[in-house]
């Protein structure tokens, strides 16, 4: 496996890949994509010339990043390719010198919080609340 850092100019070589990781039933493919292109950046991983898993960051580059959408193709899932993707985009985060890096578990899946802690995540209640703006 080996991984890869994706820009807004550098994403359209990996497109149809990238949707089918997203949106593997095809629901919302416009949305995905656009969500993607404004994406800062996109840490991908391949195997051979398969991509196999990515993650999304959105930050100011200074003081906060945000991390969306950390997917695995099901055919490589607990095979270690989400721990190195996350150990990635830790690691990019931390050398761009990015102050608050977060993200928003699923509570659907419970095991996400045990995932995230092994990237050096903890719940921090104490900035606030997590709120979503309705529509």
């Amino acid at each position: 496996m080996y991984l890869k850092i994706l820009t807004s100019k550098t994403i359209l070589d990996h497109k149809e890949s990238l949707l089918e990781l997203c949106d593997p039933l095809k629901k919302r493919p416009k949305d995905y994509w656009k969500s993607l292109k404004n994406s800062t950046y996109i840490i991908v991983a391949f195997k051979g010339e398969k991509l196999i898993g990515a993650s999304r960051i959105v930050t100011d580059m200074y003081m906060c990043a945000m991390i969306f959408d950390v997917l695995v193709a099901p055919d490589y899932r607990g095979k270690g390719v989400g721990s190195g993707i996350m150990e990635k985009t830790v690691k990019f985060c931390r050398e761009k010198q990015i102050k608050n890096v977060s993200l928003v578990t699923d509570p659907s899946h419970s095991w996400l919080p045990d995932f995230y802690r092994k990237s050096g995540f903890t719940v921090d209640n104490s900035r606030g609340t997590y709120m979503i703006l309705g529509k």
